[in-house]
């Protein structure tokens, strides 16, 4: 189980790199609350920014920085499909 910020952010790293998606300041794009997992919070999260309600249920503004998954530099419905897909895929991994 990882535990400390150090091994969340590497994991996170080895993950980006595994999928191809650049790591945001050491975190997995799509990772609003930062505890190095994609979960259904996240996506929650994302889907209220999408939608322009700051601050979210997670405490964000309204920045994107985590929540563009798909590089197009907004936070659109699209990135809260391919968070929630990616937070189920994980759960049955």
């Amino acid at each position: 189980m990882i535990t400390s910020v150090q091994e969340r952010m590497r994991f996170a790293f080895i993950y980006n790199r595994s999928l191809g998606l650049p790591c945001t300041n050491g975190f997995l794009p799509g990772d609003m609350d930062k505890d190095g997992r994609l979960t259904s919070s996240d996506a929650l999260c994302t889907h209220e920014l999408s939608l322009s309600i700051c601050p979210t249920s997670c405490g964000k503004d309204c920045s994107i920085s985590l929540c563009d998954v798909n590089g197009d530099n907004k936070c659109t419905k699209k990135d809260v499909l391919s968070i929630f897909h990616r937070s189920s895929k994980s759960s049955t991994d």
